[in-house]
């Protein structure tokens, strides 16, 4: 796993998109998800950031379900769903580590996202 780290810095440096290597019996195919040119003046403002813990498809409602896990003014308590990421296949839950009110989505739904980038602005909520 730590090769495929490698090789995503390697690419996310060099900007490298996609990638493919066979070698005999294997081939390996990596496509990145490079951070869209927006990103940087959304990471301003106050609040807390939530990121994305891979790269991958950007899911803010589970697929096939109405609505969004989450929206802005929704409040989220430590522990539920805040949106998914679908990697290789598999669609990884990404849950609120604190209560929270949701105060911004700074993607869209079904957009690639870098390991890092940032999903939602949100605001702590501390307990009474």
């Amino acid at each position: 796993m730590d090769h495929l780290r490698g090789i995503g810095e390697f690419m996310r440096r060099e900007g490298i998109r996609e990638l493919e290597v066979e070698d005999g019996e294997w081939r390996i195919y990596l496509r990145l998800a490079l951070p869209t040119e927006a990103e940087p003046a959304t990471r301003e403002g106050p609040g807390e950031l939530i990121t994305s813990p891979l790269a991958g498809i950007l899911h803010l409602s589970y697929p096939g379900e109405r609505g969004p896990c989450c929206a802005p003014g929704e409040h989220r308590k430590r522990g539920e769903v805040l949106f998914y990421v679908e990697a290789l296949k598999h669609l990884n839950e990404v849950h609120a580590s604190f209560d929270l009110v949701v105060e911004e989505v700074l993607l869209p739904d079904g957009a690639l996202v870098s390991d890092g980038q940032a999903v939602l602005r949100v605001k702590k909520e501390i307990p009474c």
